[in-house]
Order: structure tokens, then sequence, then C-alpha cells
């Protein structure tokens, strides 16, 4: 698990920066600009590309595995398939950032992984799967939660889109205006839905550890658990794409449809934790778990407000749905997958000296992370506003978004604080736990040896 989650941790201090430099280049161009790896094109896709696979992912992935174990009170099965699984994943985004740095994008807005990349990445997969199958398949606890619905469902969904888009976009590519439905569809279904399904996996899996007390509602969960299965996926086409008409209106619809289990999924969450929501705030994992709820409801409303008739037409193609996947991905299951990792460890149990790590890392990535989503949807909304009116020109309407794009420039810098101080608090709770794990090997080994000597 560690090797996923630290690995995962200097991805994210990667494509922290990368995301930094590439909005400091947006209102200042001339930083950087003598690298033909660091133009504003190159450093943003990276950014999102590695933020998304090198970062979140192997985070959520390899706290997911842990909690698996956890919660099939057996332990992790094959953990050293899950190590060398970790240990090509790092090497799949390592490939991806030199990859796109040097030019090698695939031009889609979503699928942006080149080649060389997927098969390693592949292999780190699989190599997982058969640790994270097996730990299901050995659990001593063979009733099933909702937490296992949402993990086994996330976990596999994920493999199975983005095997679907390499197929359609880059091994057999589809022609025409079918491409652009095929990132589309991926969009939906691994970044809103796949993603959203480990999230709540995470969430449902400590809420009843905090309350003390099971889920809520069995029912509300299998409504939402159903109710995004059947409609998240349809989710990926903008009213405005130049497709034909009907996909447009279907995705609006499902949209639609998907406030069905975003509100059982809040009420789920009130109804859990009903009484205990000042003892959740107190717990490190328990704040990160309620902040990255905040990132979930607000991705969700960002959303819907993409599909709202009229709405539509002043945020589509503004900055409005990056602060949208910016949320989903780093506010919603980032910071869920931080919460899951606290939480695994016991976060209560930390060796002194770092809990004030924890608690600073903390405040910048949660007031980062503020900032940012909200200066760009203001920025998004500005600029949406702008272009109605036909009297101003382009440079016009960037010049009234350019104040929103300084602070979220602010956002950026205090996130990439958050998260170095993250890799930092992880590296240390990491030495100090392999520190004790050598002592206590050297213990035993030498004990024989210290009372053979004792007895003579």
């Amino acid at each position: 698990m560690l090797t996923w989650v630290v690995g995962g941790t200097v991805g994210w201090c990667v494509a922290a920066t990368l995301a930094l430099i590439a909005s400091i280049k947006f209102h200042g161009p001339g930083f950087l600009a003598d690298n033909s790896w660091l133009t504003y094109g190159r450093v943003r896709v990276a950014a999102t590309q590695v933020g998304w696979w090198g970062a979140v992912l192997p985070v959520v992935f390899g706290v997911l595995l842990g909690w698996l174990g956890r919660l099939a009170r057996n332990g992790m099965a094959y953990p050293w398939l899950a190590l060398l699984g970790g240990a090509l994943w790092h090497l799949g985004s390592l490939v991806t950032l030199l990859g796109i740095l040097s030019g090698a994008t695939t031009g889609y807005e979503a699928w942006g992984l080149p080649r060389q990349a997927v098969w390693v990445y592949a292999g780190g997969f699989v190599l997982y799967l058969v640790s994270f199958l097996a730990t299901w398949h050995d659990r001593r606890e063979r009733s099933l939660e909702p937490a296992h619905w949402y993990v086994l469902s996330g976990v596999l969904w994920m493999g199975w889109s983005a095997a679907t888009a390499f197929v359609l976009l880059d091994l057999k590519p589809v022609r025409g205006v079918t491409q652009a439905v095929v990132d589309g569809w991926f969009g939906a279904n691994a970044w809103l839905l796949a993603g959203t399904l480990m999230g709540l996996g995470l969430m449902h899996g400590w809420w009843p550890r905090v309350a003390g007390r099971p889920v809520y509602s069995r029912n509300l969960a299998i409504l939402a658990f159903a109710g995004l299965l059947v409609f998240g996926g349809w989710t990926g086409i903008a009213p405005s794409a130049p497709v034909p008409a009907w996909l447009p209106v279907t995705s609006t619809v499902a949209t639609i449809f998907c406030v069905v289990p975003w509100v059982a999924e809040w009420l789920n969450w009130r109804g859990t934790m009903a009484g205990w929501r000042a003892r959740l705030r107190e717990a490190p994992a328990g704040w990160f778990l309620w902040w990255a709820r905040a990132g979930f409801l607000a991705a969700a409303a960002a959303k819907l407000a993409l599909h709202v008739p009229g709405l539509d037409r002043v945020l589509e193609q503004t900055w409005w749905d990056p602060a949208r996947q910016w949320a989903q991905a780093h506010g919603f299951l980032g910071l869920a997958g931080v919460a899951g990792f606290y939480a695994w460890l016991r976060e209560e149990r930390l060796p002194g000296g770092w809990a004030g790590w924890v608690r600073w890392h903390g405040y910048c990535m949660v007031t980062g992370g503020l900032l940012l989503v909200l200066s760009l949807a203001a920025a998004g909304l500005v600029q949406g506003l702008a272009w109605r009116d036909t009297a101003l020109s382009n440079v016009a309407v960037l010049q009234r978004t350019l104040m929103w794009l300084r602070l979220s420039t602010v956002g950026e810098l205090l996130w990439w604080l958050g998260v170095v101080l993250f890799g930092w608090s992880l590296i240390g709770m990491t030495v100090r736990w392999w520190v004790g794990c050598w002592r206590s090997w050297w213990m035993r080994v030498t004990r024989p040896v210290a009372l053979q000597e004792a007895t003579e």
C-alpha cells in the first residue's frame, strides 16, 4: 500500500508544480518561455494527466487496497504483487510525464496518455487487480456492505473504460466525430463515474467507524449506487458539442437524473453522521473526509449547471469546466484518498511531532483548493457573460478575467505547498515506521545471541 501512496504523492507534487507553472504562464507568457518542453499546452496537459493517472489514482488505489484488507479482516493478499504493480504504475507515470513534455500528446481532452505509457500502466494495473481480487476473495467477513459495492465497481469500471478508450482512440482509432464522442464517454466513465464510485467507497468505509453505527440507510445506498451506474456514464457530451443532437440531449437528461443518486448520498451522509459532525472534524481523517464531501457536492452542482438550459450557453467553453474537473478529481477523490490514508494509519496514534504537519498541510490544501475552484468558476462566469456582448473583443474578455486567474494562481501555490507538506509528512511517517520495523526485526535476530552470552 505504501508503495502506491508514496509514489502517488510524489506524482502529486510534480503535477502541482506543473499546474502552478501553467497558471503563471497563462497571465505571464514570458515565464519559462525559452524551453519548448515547458510551453503552456504541454505543461497544462502534463499537469492534468499526471495529476490524475500519476497522483490521484495511485493514492486512491493504495488506500482502497489497504482498506479492503482491513474490511476483509484477513489482511492483504499477495502484497508482493501489489508492490510490483505499484512500481510499474509509477514507471508509467514517468513515461507519461516525459512523453507529454516532449510533445507526444493525443489532442483529446480526457484521454491524453502516450501509447508507451498505456502498456506500462496496464501491467501495473493487472498485478494490482490480482492482489485486489484475491484480497476480496479471501475475506473472512462474507457479508457485503455499501463500501464493498462502490470499491469493487469503481476499480473494475476504471480499468474497463480506460481499455475501451485506448482501443477506440489509439490502437484502432475510430473516425471523424466519433472520436469526440468516445473521448467524452471516457471522461464521464473514468473521471466522473469510476472516480465517484471509488471516492464514495472510501466514505462508506469510514463513516460507520466514526459514528459507531452502520450506514444510515442501505436503501439510499442502493439507490445512489444503481443511479450512478445507470446514468453516470451517459453524461460526457456537452450541450454544444458538434455531434448528432440526440447525444447532447441524452447527456443532459442523464445528468438531470444523476441528481437522484447525488441527493441520496447527501441524505445518507446526514443520517449517518447526525450528532457526530463535531467529532468528525476533530480527527484529521474525518476533517479531510468532510472537505471531500464538499468537493463532491461542488462538482455535482457545477456539472448540473453545465446542462441547465440557458445557463449552459454562458458556462460552456469557459473556465467553469476546469473548475468542475478540479473539484471532482482533486477536491473530492484526492481528499477522500488522503482521508482514507490517515484513517488507515489510525491518525490519532501518529508519532509525536508529525501531527503539526498534518494540520498545516490540510489547511494549505483546503484553502488553496477553495480559492482555486472559486476563482476559476468566477472567471468562467465572467468570461461567459462577457462573450455574450458582441462589442467586446477576445482581448477585452481576457482582461476581465485576469484578476480571477491571478487569484487562481495563488490557490495553485497554496495547493502546491499543501501537497509538498503532505509528502514530507508521509515520508517522515514512513521512515519512522520502517525504522521501527527494522529495530523490531533486529531485536528478534540478536536476542538469542544475547541470551546465550548471558547464560555462559
